[in-house]
């Protein structure tokens, strides 16, 4: 298992819990990035969880926003779940103060939402970005990203 932790153990954090692909047997790039998760969600008073498939290459894009948010303190690191199960911004203030904002659903389109929003410092980000080194490591991106213009509308064009 792979976990990603986004705020304090103590108090109001993200904790992103990977049990595996969602598709093992799968090997191109589609259905082989799926990763089953638990999205456990604990700010002020609020605890949940939810139950989904997020994808390897929405972490892949997250990590080098947060590596630059780490290194310049001035910047934004977006995380946002192809399904619109899960939204993360973190806003860094350029002195050290990191906002967390965030949606979660239980159920896109017509489901509840928890808005929510907190504060980290900087000295949070290397721990997140060792999370998410570490199950970029065991998840790797499975197969190539294909091109538009090998397709339209989802359809495969001949080759």
């Amino acid at each position: 298992m792979a976990r990603v932790r986004i705020g304090t153990l103590e108090r109001e954090r993200i904790t992103l819990d990977v049990r595996g692909r969602g598709h093992p047997e799968a090997d191109d790039y589609w259905d082989g990035n799926w990763l089953r998760t638990e999205i456990h969600v604990e700010v002020g008073s609020w605890r949940g969880r939810i139950l989904d498939e997020l994808r390897v290459d929405e972490f892949e894009r997250f990590l080098p926003e947060v590596r630059r948010l780490h290194t310049e303190l001035e910047a934004i690191a977006e995380f946002a779940a192809m399904d619109g199960r899960l939204f993360l911004r973190l806003v860094g203030d350029g002195s050290g103060h990191i906002k967390v904002e965030g949606e979660a659903t239980d159920n896109p389109g017509y489901g509840n939402e928890l808005s929510f929003r907190f504060e980290l410092d900087q000295t949070f980000l290397p721990q997140l970005i060792r999370d998410l080194e570490d199950l970029l490591s065991e998840y790797p991106v499975v197969g190539e990203r294909p091109s538009p213009s090998e397709g339209t509308n989802g359809s495969w064009s001949e080759s």
